[in-house]
């Protein structure tokens, strides 16, 4: 293997591709033969070493040349144009690459330095397999803010149904609420499978400081003012499996009456609800619960 100008890492290979190639065609390294490259329709391949044909001439089927296997190079053939700095990965069509916008996926071998369709690039030097680095963040549930506001009831549990694509973890849970006096209140979050559709058994729980007092959250901090409001709890998630998030407020102040926060919500829904006489959290399969028939507005932060 060279290094050209200090910039770029070269072999010098042998086309076993069946055809000959054109500077700046995408191959692979064979691992049929020896010392030897050839071409992959397989889209995204993540199976062995990308390269770029260096050669200004090309290289004949069964002769030898220069492949770039990492670093710059002046051009690489790809399916279309694009954005500077969009990642490629092997196309599904022999010798060309495809590009995309950030973040990196599984296949990724290069990154494009123009707009063309033959732009110069560079090359990794690997081909990256995927996993942390293409990470998605979504909101499972409703966010959305609903058109309504319901006074919420002490010790009532309010849930919601969520279903996955992909497997990951949940990070928190988030409610939109409003302050409706100057009281002090805790949050409870927790997690439930799903038991035919409706709230089964308990997975995952935030105490929030329901037991100690802390963690209250008191409007001299919090102004009367909808928002969002995430609650941390941790809890991995398998896509396509059925879950539900439930949230719970217990009075942290004395005399507070019965003027709670509220929470905002939509018609038309299923989620539902239970009421415990104290602040324990139980498996709700064992708990009388009722369907709210509104859709609160109660989401999960969500990273798969």
């Amino acid at each position: 293997m060279n290094t050209a100008l200090g910039r770029t890492e070269t072999a010098y290979l042998t086309n076993k591709s069946g055809g000959s190639v054109a500077q700046g065609d995408v191959v692979i390294v064979d691992i049929a033969n020896a010392s030897a490259f050839t071409s992959t329709t397989t889209s995204a391949y993540v199976n062995g070493v990308v390269g770029v044909v260096l050669e200004p001439n090309g290289i004949a089927n069964n002769a030898a040349g220069l492949i770039a296997l990492g670093g710059w190079v002046p051009v690489v053939n790809l399916s279309g144009t694009g954005s500077i700095g969009d990642l490629i990965k092997c196309h599904s069509v022999a010798k060309q690459g495809v590009r995309h916008a950030a973040v990196q996926v599984a296949g990724d071998f290069a990154q494009a330095l123009g707009t063309s369709a033959t732009p110069a690039a560079i090359l990794f030097g690997t081909v990256q397999q995927g996993g942390g680095s293409g990470l998605a963040h979504s909101y499972l549930g409703y966010n959305t803010v609903g058109a309504s506001l319901e006074t919420l009831i002490e010790k009532r549990w309010y849930a919601k149904k969520i279903t996955p694509s992909t497997s990951g973890l949940l990070l928190s849970i988030g409610a939109h609420v409003k302050w409706q006096a100057d009281f002090g209140w805790n949050f409870q979050v927790s997690v439930f499978d799903d038991n035919s559709n409706t709230p089964g058994k308990l997975l995952a729980y935030n105490v929030m400081g329901a037991l100690s007092g802390l963690q209250s959250i008191d409007t001299h901090q919090a102004t009367e003012v909808a928002r969002w409001l995430d609650f941390p709890i941790s809890s991995y998630l398998t896509g396509s499996a059925s879950y539900w998030i439930g949230l719970m407020t217990i009075v942290d102040t004395a005399g507070a009456g019965t003027t709670y926060p509220g929470i905002y919500y939509d018609g038309s829904g299923s989620d539902r609800y239970w009421t415990r006489g104290n602040a324990l959290v139980t498996d709700p399969v064992i708990e009388t619960q009722t369907d709210s028939a509104r859709i609160y507005s109660l989401r999960a932060d969500f990273l798969s």
